[in-house]
């Protein structure tokens, strides 16, 4: 199964991260794949 709700294709991009974020120019409807060192909010985290 395909996803396809990203603002861009993250298997297309040459700077694509491994870690996902809903985007702002979206209205936070589509996913955006950013780097895992990118510090942003979050709503919920897990560990373990």
């Amino acid at each position: 199964m395909n996803y396809v709700n990203w603002e861009r294709n993250p298997s297309t991009a040459l700077d694509r991260g491994f870690c996902g974020s809903l985007s702002r120019s979206s209205g936070f409807l589509r996913w955006r794949d950013t780097t895992c060192e990118v510090k942003l909010p979050y709503v919920c985290k897990f560990t373990g």
